[in-house]
């Protein structure tokens, strides 16, 4: 589901489902994952990496996270969204980490997705160097 705001809106719905569910289940299970192989920096919306970083910091440094801390960080559609991704509890602690491992396959493979277009640049630059391509004395 999208966020009202245009500036909270997911370019990537199916990244920024799994997004949502990390950030849930790191606020619903705090004591399970403390450690994270993933950064907001990944996340395919800015607002929920934002929001990620923000938990996983107070997550570290303060042992907990505690939402009406976190109010004076995001603005009130931020807050919003939190609230709304927060509140889903139909995933049990058992289920979790098979949960949270199908959220992080998701969102590395969106991120690959989103990484093949400058790969297959920069590949077609290295050819036209190494090989003359598109150049006056080329073929």
């Amino acid at each position: 589901r999208q966020p009202q705001s245009r500036e909270l809106r997911f370019t990537n719905p199916r990244s920024a489902a799994a997004e949502k569910g990390i950030i849930n289940l790191l606020y619903r299970f705090p004591e399970q994952f403390r450690q994270m192989p993933v950064t907001g920096e990944q996340f395919s919306s800015d607002a929920l990496g934002r929001l990620f970083d923000t938990l996983s910091e107070q997550l570290k440094t303060e042992g907990n996270i505690s939402v009406p801390a976190l109010s004076e960080r995001f603005t009130q559609d931020e807050m919003s969204l939190l609230t709304d991704i927060i509140s889903r509890d139909d995933i049990t602690p058992q289920a979790a980490d098979a949960a949270m491992k199908d959220y992080i396959n998701t969102i590395q493979e969106e991120n690959n997705k989103t990484a093949e277009p400058d790969d297959l640049r920069s590949y077609a630059e290295k050819l036209k160097k190494r090989k003359g391509y598109g150049t006056s004395n080329g073929i």
